[in-house]
């Protein structure tokens, strides 16, 4: 195996997560970086490949969590290529039951978003569907089951919070923000046509927040810290469907099949949702 000086490990392999951490060792200066931040260091030329890549019996995982009200292709899709390009071997989704940012006289019950997610993800290889933040009482802090998962999984599994731009930029404003950087990798998933350049509106944005210690990899599709853990940007296709358009669609009698899976479109009917 190729060690580089002290330095870091490079491979050709058809493993994505191989080829996405390589994007993101591919900074000037590797000297401060430090293993599980997202860049793995090579320190002793008997290190093996075992040592730096997760192998037999262990998981990398993917949490998706959201208010799914209702969950739609759009959701499957993006989450979809996520799991494809990160290597992810499970991806959680994961309802929110209250969640703080929005008014819980509109946001349908739980145990009927609950209910569609799981007619959507549940019978996919690699997707299962937790009840986590339903089990809990009050609003559905992401720190809280960021906590859960980082207690209960295997000692070397790998954790990813997987979320959209428009909440990245909106972290500060979450409870124990800096915890969730601390604790795990994010997954920030880019929409093509966004405005301006969205490496240079993270890196902003991370200075701002957190402080200027975040570095970005030369093509800017991830950015790591000596203290926190990577964020990493992926672009997604452009969604079609919206959970909001979809609820009006509905309400105004409009045709939602090709938005929906037919089986949560036969639920929302036989349910009388969004009437």
């Amino acid at each position: 195996m190729p060690v580089l000086g002290a330095g870091v490990y490079h491979t050709a392999h058809d493993d994505p997560w191989t080829e996405r951490l390589s994007l993101c060792l591919s900074v000037s200066d590797h000297s401060d970086l430090i293993n599980n931040h997202g860049c793995y260091i090579v320190t002793d030329e008997q290190t093996t490949k075992q040592d730096l890549w997760p192998g037999e019996g262990i998981s990398r995982v993917g949490l998706f969590g959201g208010t799914f009200d209702p969950v739609h292709r759009g959701h499957l899709r993006v989450v979809m290529d996520v799991k494809k390009g990160f290597g992810l071997d499970t991806v959680v989704v994961i309802p929110s039951a209250v969640p703080p940012h929005k008014t819980v006289a509109h946001v349908s019950s739980a145990a009927d978003r609950l209910a569609m997610t799981r007619l959507c993800f549940e019978n996919r290889d690699g997707f299962t569907v937790s009840d986590v933040e339903l089990a809990r009482e009050g609003p559905s802090y992401t720190i809280d089951t960021v906590r859960w998962y980082m207690e209960t999984k295997k000692p070397m599994d790998t954790m990813m919070l997987i979320m959209g731009a428009d909440a990245f930029f909106e972290i500060h404003t979450w409870r124990s923000y800096r915890e969730i950087l601390e604790t795990v990798d994010l997954v920030v998933m880019k929409r093509p046509g966004l405005p301006g350049d969205m490496g240079e509106k993270t890196a902003r944005y991370l200075t701002a927040v957190m402080d200027g210690g975040y570095r970005s990899s030369g093509r800017s599709l991830c950015f790591q810290h000596e203290k926190f853990r990577s964020v990493h940007l992926f672009e997604v296709k452009q969604m079609e469907e919206s959970s909001t358009e979809i609820r009006r669609r509905i309400k105004n009698n409009l045709d939602v099949s090709r938005f929906l899976l037919p089986e949560v479109d036969d639920y929302i009917r036989t349910k009388g949702l969004y009437r």
